[in-house]
């Protein structure tokens, strides 16, 4: 028999230079709501995760529990993805009710009158006056006069990757004046909003 020399060879995935090995990348998208004369901004802003219903507590100017027939009232969020997190968009969702909330509304009347609307943004500057005076001209249309019980149809918006843009979003509810008429007195709900984020 012959005797035969032996050798081999390996190589192995994604780990050249001492950097990580086959992985996966990250995506996450943080918010901010604020009320005030600023947007807060990537350098500004207090972007943080919450990522079960009900979320943050959108910042009204005024109190959102008090309102009459034909009073509108706003209140802004601003979203972005993380440091370290690849690029996605954003698709506002129809609101559902608040987790933890408990509404006074029997038969769901108010839910079935109030109204709402939202415009984007990647404008701090136009973000920071989310209020009567410029809402019908302060971004892209992503949702107009709406019930809570309506479904919604919502164009995405687009995040850069490491917080490279923020998104702003500026909501209108509006009580109808027609709510005169129908005994929405000294009822309360509490509509979430979700905003389902996908990677690109």
């Amino acid at each position: 028999s012959l005797a035969a020399w032996n050798d081999e060879e390996w190589v192995f995935g994604g780990g050249g230079s001492g950097t990580p090995g086959v992985g996966t990348s990250s995506f996450n998208v943080q918010q901010d709501t604020w009320s005030g004369p600023a947007a807060p901004t990537v350098a500004t802003g207090s972007f943080a995760d919450f990522e079960q219903n009900p979320g943050d507590d959108l910042e009204f100017v005024v109190d959102p529990s008090a309102m009459t027939p034909g009073d509108d009232i706003y209140a802004p969020v601003a979203l972005t993805t993380e440091a370290s997190s690849v690029a996605g968009t954003l698709t506002l969702q129809a609101p559902v009710p608040a987790v933890g909330h408990s509404a006074d509304d029997p038969q769901g009347l108010l839910w079935e009158n109030l109204t709402y609307s939202v415009r984007a943004t990647t404008d701090a500057t136009v973000a920071a006056d989310c209020s009567a005076g410029s809402f019908a001209t302060s971004g892209t249309v992503v949702a107009e006069d709406l019930t809570l019980a309506d479904p919604l149809s919502a164009s995405p918006q687009s995040l850069s990757a490491a917080r490279g843009n923020v998104q702003y979003y500026c909501f209108r509810i509006s009580l109808p004046d027609s709510a005169a008429t129908q005994g929405l007195q000294g009822r309360s709900v509490y509509p979430a909003w979700r905003f389902a984020a996908v990677s690109e």
